[in-house]
């Protein structure tokens, strides 16, 4: 669509720097300074952890590793690293990818239990070296016959959300056919974020800067929560992870009551979040920090490919009006929808501007992420081989945040999980 990518660059393939430095995104920028306890709830690297349960008749270890090597091959990204000085570049061979593999199979049940705890202690709140290749740590264990688990564990520097959808939809697609041919790229994730850079020159980036610099002086904090201490006395956070399930007839009729409003589902969850919220905060004004997986159509591949794309925008809310819960799902996506239109100036660079404005200490530390509107690409369902793969455990953290709510898709209809610093509120607030 050319209105899309009206004023936007045109992504052109660097390949002679392809293994040359270049810049950290800013939000990468932001996870890279957030590993230092400079920051009120540092100290933490932004991972994603999650485990996801294999049920296939041949073992998956040696078609897996294959797979890896494949796909670490085909994405730069999944050979990057970052220096000392905070660019990042791509390494062009590192090595093969060796896959550890361990099988409980014959144990005994609490020795079982045990060592499968104890993987998932190690590696879910584990801190990568990232001057050091891999930024990440995948491992297969045996459970029982025909059953697998993959334990996936990445920092948040190389891989967003979407990322690693694609990824392992990738994987899957070679643990089934490991010939399998996948088209490859013309453009790399370097030469995106060029591209990126090219971007802050054009009228779109102006129009975008000019939004919401306007909006500087007025614009609210975070929500006031009930907290049990003072963030900055937490050194080491450690994030703990609720879940729920909407079933999929009632995830179906809820979907179908967003769509007579006018809103998307998104918008509608996002202003009973902000209903919950606005009953602890202090304030009923406040600003909630969204992520965004803000592609921007630069080049055809932009949509297949690996990276960090993620981009962070300040939603303002105010909850305090006295009218009915429509009134406020119309008026967060009205809302939304203008910022949208205006991303081309990120959440990150309106934060500097804030905290320049105010004399240093702002903080959006709450956090909603929607994955509704993408591709779903790892579901429950049989591959027709016999293969079967379903998601299992998972937890993320993110440096300076307090509460992540996560909404996506699943086989079963809605999910959504909160991943928090339980450390911070009062027993029982967060439930």
């Amino acid at each position: 669509d050319a209105s899309a990518t009206a004023g936007m660059p045109t992504l052109v393939h660097d390949a002679a720097g392809r293994h040359a430095p270049f810049a950290l995104t800013d939000i990468q920028q932001a996870y890279w300074l957030g590993r230092s306890d400079a920051f009120s709830i540092g100290n933490v690297a932004a991972h994603a952890y999650s485990e996801l349960e294999l049920h296939m008749d041949a073992s998956p270890v040696e078609r897996m590793e294959r797979a890896l090597n494949a796909l670490i091959a085909r994405h730069d990204m999944l050979r990057m690293v970052v220096a000392q000085d905070g660019t990042q570049r791509v390494l062009p061979a590192p090595g093969p990818y060796r896959l550890p593999f361990f099988d409980v199979s014959d144990a005994a049940p609490e020795t079982r239990e045990a060592t499968l705890l104890a993987v998932r202690d190690e590696m879910s709140h584990h801190v990568f070296a990232i001057d050091r290749w891999p930024l990440f740590d995948i491992r297969v264990g045996k459970l029982a016959p025909g059953h697998y688990r993959l334990y996936w564990s990445f920092d948040g520097l190389v891989l967003d959300g979407h990322s690693q959808q694609i990824l392992i939809g990738e994987l899957q697609h070679l643990l089934r056919d490991p010939d399998a041919a996948l088209e490859p790229f013309s453009v790399t994730f370097r030469d995106y974020v060029l591209g990126l850079e090219a971007m802050r020159k054009t009228a779109l980036y102006g129009r975008s800067q000019a939004y919401w610099l306007n909006r500087l002086d007025d614009f609210p904090t975070a929500p006031e929560l009930p907290l049990a201490v003072d963030p900055s006395r937490i050194t080491h956070p450690k994030f703990e992870r609720r879940e729920f399930d909407l079933d999929t007839a009632r995830w179906s009729a809820l979907r179908g009551r967003a769509q007579a409003l006018g809103v998307t589902a998104s918008g509608l969850l996002l202003a009973a979040f902000a209903d919950a919220l606005a009953a602890w905060s202090k304030n009923p004004r406040f600003a909630l920090n969204l992520t965004m997986f803000n592609r921007l159509p630069l080049h055809a591949d932009v949509g297949r490919m690996l990276g960090d794309f993620t981009s962070l925008t300040l939603l303002a809310i105010d909850q305090g009006a006295g009218d009915t819960f429509t009134d406020r799902c119309r008026r967060v996506q009205r809302q939304l929808w203008d910022d949208i239109e205006h991303r081309h100036y990120t959440g990150v660079e309106f934060m500097r501007e804030l905290r320049r404005r105010n004399g240093g200490a702002v903080s959006m530390p709450v956090v909603f992420s929607s994955m509704l509107d993408l591709p779903s690409r790892s579901g429950s369902a049989d591959e027709g081989d016999g293969t079967r793969v379903e998601r299992g455990f998972s937890i993320s953290q993110t440096s300076q945040v307090w509460i992540d709510h996560q909404v996506s898709e699943s086989a079963n209809g809605l999910h959504i999980a909160w991943d928090a610093v339980e450390a911070l509120f009062p027993p029982g607030v967060l439930d």
